[in-house]
């Protein structure tokens, strides 16, 4: 009886790029958070810092944090749903550490797909999840944002009273029929996975829906998700300064340009945009509830998730040979 043969197959190029992604991925974002903290914060002084906290009060920096923190729950309850979907079974603990770290990287970064694909792939190699599994679950996590972004929209822009979006400069017919284009998208797109089953072709390119069920669960996350995150910026303003409806019409539209523009984290353009449709708003509060967003949301997880991918050790043995035949 012969020895079985040794397999002598070189590794493929995505396991090839894998390795050195698993590798080169600490160095890389470790170097980029560096870069993002000193922009944001090396213009600012103890002076500075200490009259936006006066602004804010204890009671609003409480409120901002505990957002911020229920915001980082709702993306590890829908990258679970994104696995889950995608056919990716990851441990609880896992999931929690790998949203945590990729939206931090990528909220502050900007290429969410990108640094969030390169993350997963770091984060999850110790369960085999597929190049497959993560490009579902980056789809789906970003259509759920998607949706979440058009429902926040949608409802500012109907719920605003006219005065408000008057102050504002839209005109409100206008603003409530695009707020009702936007809410109908998303019942669109629920109608659409219940009627499509599995694969959707679209100018030559081919889409697999979810379910109507998993289609619903991304707008509930999404929607609950982009709300956290409107009120981590509004609960720093002065009480009454401001509508929540009208803001959150305005923090959409500035949101949005952000992520088109591509300038990591939407720096300078979430704020000039944000600015420009709140003209009647009283800028100093405003500008430092924009410091204590970018200082709750960004900065601080930004250099947590920094720590911990510096630190990290693979918390599942590594998948055992299989045994000769």
């Amino acid at each position: 009886m012969t020895d079985a043969p040794q397999d002598t197959t070189s590794p493929s190029a995505f396991e090839t790029a894998k390795r050195w992604i698993v590798r080169l991925l600490p160095i890389v974002l470790l170097a980029a958070a560096a870069w993002v903290i000193w922009r944001e914060l090396h213009h600012l002084s103890a002076r500075e810092m200490g009259h936006a906290l006066r602004h804010w009060g204890w009671a609003g920096v409480g409120a901002s944090i505990f957002c911020v923190v229920l915001s980082y729950l709702s993306l590890a309850v829908n990258e679970w749903a994104g696995l889950r979907w995608a056919g990716a079974r990851v441990p609880a603990p896992a999931v929690l550490y790998g949203s945590f770290c990729l939206n931090a990287f990528a909220h502050s970064l900007g290429t969410a797909v990108l640094v969030g694909a390169a993350v997963r792939l770091r984060v999850y190699a110790p369960w085999r999840v597929t190049l497959a599994e993560i490009v579902k679950t980056t789809a789906f996590c970003n259509v759920s944002f998607s949706l979440g972004m058009a429902g926040i929209a949608g409802g500012g822009l109907l719920a605003a009273p006219a005065s408000h979006l008057l102050a504002v400069h839209l005109q409100p017919e206008i603003a409530r029929w695009a707020g009702g284009l936007l809410l109908a998208s998303i019942v669109a797109y629920v109608v659409l996975c219940a009627v499509v089953r599995g694969t959707l072709s679209l100018f030559g390119h081919a889409f697999v829906l979810p379910s109507w069920r998993w289609a619903v669960a991304q707008a509930v996350i999404g929607l609950v998700d982009n709300i956290l995150t409107v009120l981590i910026a509004w609960t720093l303003l002065p009480l009454g300064l401001v509508g929540l409806g009208a803001f959150t019409g305005a923090f959409a539209v500035a949101t949005v340009t952000g992520v088109v523009s591509s300038v990591p984290g939407g720096a300078g353009v979430f704020e000039s945009v944000l600015l420009t449709l709140l003209p009647g708003v009283a800028r100093a509060p405003l500008v430092a509830a924009f410091l204590g967003y970018r200082l709750f949301y960004f900065i601080i997880p930004l250099i947590m998730a920094g720590i911990m991918m510096a630190l990290q050790r693979r918390t599942a043995p590594a998948p055992s040979e299989p045994e000769a035949i």
